[in-house]
């Protein structure tokens, strides 16, 4: 099962539940603890965790959030555990200060399915775009100030929630599975992580945007220079002219991108499965079964919410 210790971001569960499906596993995520053979933990906070009541037999923890999560660390079974992060520095400090098993610490980027998010490329209709809720916590940031004004300079494109933006460039909440459509007919997207993320994680505009053939204006970060699509600029209005003045092939953009996030998918397939040793034969139970019949199909209704974006619908009633 996928469980999200402080909530799930649903495009790394949907691409770890099609990476689990390659394994060989059925699959299901849930906010809540239930009893499996495997354990996949996303977005780690610092509170104690205990899974003593449950029945697993490996446990793995995704860490690409960006902050320390030590109480969890201490509190989990480390026997069976395997953290997977995306810097040599999250590693060290697990290690060294939090004294955690080397051997079961792995420096990967979390996979991505390419199936689920790669579209075929349309003609360009926006030149600037930005996906993605405000960030109204970064009042005294000055990349965010730059960002901020740039996207009036420019009239970007805005999708996402919490947005103070009364315009024809506003379009409100976006469904999860038509943010691909919207990159693959934009050129440019603002991406703006959060001050703690620079330096030891990424956004998923990282590989969402590439994939689809459009590039990431993107402050400098750990990641920035080396995943394909990626442009660093501080968000100045000159520097952002003279950057939208270069040709980017859109579609070797996007092959560069599938290649990249293809090898990425085997380098962290082939850290996971010596783990999977762990897990017995004949480890099926009535009670594994039941909630895996249960939330695979919660799972399938949640998914069509956002396929369909069904959430415009209660938007409506709201405002009608």
């Amino acid at each position: 099962m996928i469980y999200g210790h402080n909530g799930l971001d649903l495009d790394v569960t949907f691409n770890l539940r099609s990476f689990y499906k390659q394994l060989g596993f059925s699959v299901f995520f849930s906010g809540k603890l239930h009893d499996a053979d495997l354990l996949v933990v996303l977005r780690a906070v610092d509170k104690p965790i205990d899974i003593s009541p449950f029945s697993f037999s490996l446990v793995h923890v995704y860490d690409y959030g960006g902050w320390d999560y030590d109480e969890f660390v201490k509190s989990i079974n480390q026997k069976i555990t395997y953290i997977f992060c995306t810097t040599e520095s999250k590693l060290k400090r697990l290690v060294d200060i939090l004294h955690f098993p080397k051997e079961q610490v792995f420096v990967a980027l979390p996979p991505v399915d390419i199936k689920i998010w790669c579209k075929k490329l349309e003609n360009v209709r926006y030149d600037f775009i930005h996906i993605g809720n405000s960030k109204p916590n970064l009042i005294d940031d000055p990349i965010n100030e730059l960002f901020n004004k740039a996207l009036s300079y420019f009239k970007v494109h805005v999708w996402g929630s919490g947005w103070n933006l009364v315009n024809n460039t506003y379009h409100g909440k976006i469904g999860l599975f038509d943010v691909s459509n919207i990159y693959s007919k934009s050129r440019f997207s603002f991406g703006l992580m959060y001050p703690f993320q620079r330096e030891v994680t990424f956004s998923g505009r990282f590989w969402h945007g590439p994939l689809n053939g459009c590039v990431v204006l993107s402050e400098q970060g750990l990641f920035t220079r080396t995943i394909p699509g990626i442009v660093e600029t501080e968000y100045r209005i000159s520097e952002i002219e003279r950057l939208s003045e270069i040709f980017y092939d859109r579609y070797e953009l996007q092959s560069q991108s599938i290649m990249f996030w293809n090898k990425q998918f085997e380098v962290t397939l082939n850290l996971v499965k010596p783990t999977l040793i762990l897990i017995g034969k004949n480890t099926f139970t009535i009670s594994k079964a039941i909630s895996y019949l249960y939330y695979s199909n919660l799972n399938l209704l949640r998914e069509y919410y956002q396929r369909f974006e069904l959430f415009k619908l209660r938007f409506l009633r709201n405002n009608s």
